[in-house]
């Protein structure tokens, strides 16, 4: 069984990666990023982002600029992230908050939070049949071997 210090190292470090990584992701100069880019539904195929700034519109024959690719993201001159450091931690922040959600999205970090808190999930969730199914598979091991 590991420590409390043990668990909460783990979770540390699990978290400061998690946090990196959304930021990586919501802070790239990606199409999906930019406060331009609009999801249009085509009927029956699915959606696509168009380019909802009127400068970039302005200067072509149907007014239409598909941003859908990282090239096309790459050579705009009219780029802005939706996003801000702030806003990509607080919505992490977030979503540790709900245990549901964060089950959802970081299973493995729900679980340490658990751990830590030594609270009983109220439902038998599919996250604690596997770590029940898991421990019993764990314990079998160590009394074979």
């Amino acid at each position: 069984m590991r420590s409390r210090r043990e668990i909460t190292a783990k979770l540390s470090q699990m978290l400061n990666r998690q946090r990196s990584e959304r930021k990586r992701k919501f802070l790239s100069r990606s199409p999906s990023n930019c406060v331009h880019n609009e999801r249009v539904r085509i009927h029956g195929n699915g959606t696509v982002g168009i380019c909802a700034d009127p400068e970039v519109s302005a200067g072509l024959k149907s007014g239409i600029f598909v941003c859908e690719t990282q090239e096309a993201c790459d050579n705009c001159q009219r780029f802005f992230c939706k996003h801000t450091e702030e806003s990509v931690i607080e919505d992490f922040d977030n979503i540790l908050k709900d245990p549901s959600t964060c089950g959802q999205e970081y299973p493995k970090i729900a679980m340490l939070l658990w751990a830590l808190n030594g609270e009983m999930p109220k439902t038998e969730s599919r996250f604690k049949t596997f770590f029940k199914a898991l421990y019993r598979k764990l314990l079998r091991r160590q009394n074979e071997g």
